[in-house]
């Protein structure tokens, strides 16, 4: 078994050689693209949703994406599942819950609080006491240290590739 950070730096390597001289690894990648889908794992396993597992997903799609620009004909074959991993992935957040499930009740009180004017947000703008209070409430501190956002970049830079060449 290779630990992430090994895993990480074959990923990587694979990356920049397929950059470099992408065409010759053509004849390999029904080799490669298997290793490279399987490091990025399934978005919607909770148990993947690691720092380790973002930075793996973050080179492992370099690699997708050289290999669409360099082995145009050798990656056809592989081209609906990148494009799958690579469309669930640009959806992917870890951070943000998709609740659809709310009752009736709950949407009419969100609905009645988004037009009352009960609460008005403009009054708290220009108030010193509340700014002083409340103002580095904004997010917590893992915030900072949330990378999910490089693998939805890494996904939409495929897909843009992908667009631009077929």
């Amino acid at each position: 078994n290779i630990n992430n950070n090994n895993k990480n730096i074959y990923i990587s390597t694979i990356g920049i050689i397929s950059r470099n001289v992408g065409y010759r690894l053509g004849r390999y990648l029904s080799s490669i693209i298997p290793i490279l889908i399987d490091c990025c794992g399934d978005p919607n396993d909770d148990r993947l949703h690691t720092d380790d597992m973002n930075e793996l997903r973050e080179s492992s799609f370099p690699g997708f994406e050289s290999f669409l620009l360099k082995c145009p004909k050798e990656v056809i074959p592989f081209i609906s599942n990148i494009l799958n991993l690579s469309i669930a992935y640009t959806k992917y957040d870890p951070n943000y819950t998709y609740d659809n499930d709310l009752s009736n009740n709950e949407n009419e009180l969100l609905e009645l609080l988004d037009n009352s004017n009960m609460i008005d947000n403009n009054d708290y703008d220009n108030n010193d006491d509340y700014n002083e209070t409340y103002s580095d409430m904004g997010g917590s501190d893992n915030d900072d240290d949330e990378h999910s956002w490089k693998v939805r970049k890494v996904s939409c830079k495929v897909i843009q590739v992908f667009l631009s060449t077929y």
